[in-house]
């Protein structure tokens, strides 16, 4: 189970998630978390995620993103919604760190599980220097994290 507070990072993906509200601290109702991310090349390829909401509030830099047929980069102040079943991608659109909280709705721990696993993989060298997820591996744990 992830405690609030929790700080995990990906020295492939340039990535710091601190977990702000979890599915255990929130009854199932909000998984939230702030986000850090480095300048560079990583991208979040596209996904779904078929029963969360997810939104995104960028705090600072630029969040460059692909939500459905849209495609764009917003600026700290802006919110962006992304319903359930749309695909997503989101990277760092700038020269400086980008920092963001997002949040889904509603919470699976299963898929808190998800993140903190495919993170662990990247300290222990396990994932690619873009951070690509190994597609077999990826799936099953999507699968148990009920995405």
């Amino acid at each position: 189970m992830v405690k609030i507070g929790t700080v995990i990072e990906s020295p492939q993906t340039g990535e710091t998630l601190i977990f702000r509200s979890t599915a255990d601290s929130s009854n199932g109702e909000l998984f939230r978390a702030e986000l850090f991310v480095k300048p560079g090349g990583y991208v979040v390829r596209a996904h779904i995620h078929p029963s969360q909401e997810e939104s995104f509030v960028v705090l600072a830099g630029k969040y460059g993103y692909q939500i459905g047929d849209r495609k764009g980069v917003a600026q700290a102040g802006e919110t962006l919604g992304c319903p359930g079943g749309v695909s997503h991608s989101q990277w760092n659109a700038g020269d400086s760190p980008r920092r963001n909280d997002y949040e889904h709705r509603t919470a699976l721990t299963a898929a808190e599980i998800v993140v903190e696993t495919e993170f662990g993989r990247d300290r222990d060298g396990q994932g690619s220097p873009k951070g690509d997820r190994h597609r077999l591996q990826g799936t099953v744990l999507r699968q148990e994290g009920g995405e």
